[in-house]
């Protein structure tokens, strides 16, 4: 057997073996799923056949039947659909969300060793992110804050194709430079000039129109930076721009 035939076989076998871990990660439910979230980004850790089936947890897990989902609401609101809602989409525009697990993630990072009031700043820090991840009037003032904050950028849009879908954005003739670049000026300006950013931008919640606009979804978890930090943000930004090692170093102390 030729080394082509060798290496097709392997790409085959990981592909499958994806696949049966991701019907297994949706049978193990949510914690599981943020898991394989989290680790759909991490091209530089996993194969290629594992990220792309991973990826289909970011905005493509199974949702509720509409009809177990308009019970529930029915029954938690005591009232009929029609009379809390103008309207309602049995269809979810997407289902999933990478936010809390990243926190756990980042604050393990930070931390060397855990005692039991790390576990529980965790748990209240997971706790104050998920309730205000599902709090839809919230998330509508955030949506409506960015959009104002971009409301004379063409290039940004809130209202496709999903940023890391890069097959059909080079099929379609899109300029990934372009994009790239647009995304890069879209977060500066969000932390740098705004200091209001959306905090959970995978994949899922980033995507591409026909004019090359950069479209956001996902408005529930979104950060500020004071004003104060926001200055030396930009200082330490320029100072890095121009290689002043002993200037950052000042900035960072400081």
């Amino acid at each position: 057997m030729e080394a082509s035939d060798l290496a097709l076989l392997g790409k085959k076998r990981r592909k499958r073996t994806a696949s049966w871990l991701w019907e297994q990660v949706l049978q193990l439910g949510p914690t599981f799923i943020k898991i394989g979230q989290l680790s759909s980004t991490r091209s530089d850790l996993f194969p290629r056949e594992f990220v792309d089936e991973l990826a289909k947890l970011q905005d493509r897990v199974p949702a509720f039947s509409p009809e177990n989902t308009r019970r529930l609401i029915e029954s938690e609101l005591g009232a009929p659909m029609e009379e809390l809602f103008k309207e309602f989409d049995d269809q979810p525009i997407a289902a999933a969300s990478l936010g809390n697990l990243k926190l756990i993630a980042e604050y393990f990072q930070r931390n060397g060793t855990f005692g039991t009031k790390d576990w529980i700043d965790i748990y209240e820090e997971c706790a104050r992110i998920l309730y205000e991840e599902i709090d839809y009037i919230n998330e509508g003032k955030n949506a409506d804050r960015f959009r104002r904050d971009f409301r004379n950028v063409k290039w940004v849009s809130s209202t496709c194709i999903k940023i890391n879908q890069l097959d059909s954005l080079d099929s379609g003739g899109y300029n990934r430079s372009r994009i790239s670049s647009l995304a890069i000026q879209a977060y500066l300006t969000q932390i740098l000039k705004k200091g209001f950013f959306h905090a959970n931008p995978h994949p899922g919640n980033l995507a591409i129109d026909d004019n090359e606009a950069l479209i956001y979804y996902d408005f529930g978890m979104m950060g500020e930076i004071k004003s104060l930090t926001r200055q030396k943000l930009v200082q330490l930004f320029y100072r890095v721009y121009e290689k002043d090692a002993r200037k950052i170093w000042f900035l960072s102390l400081n």
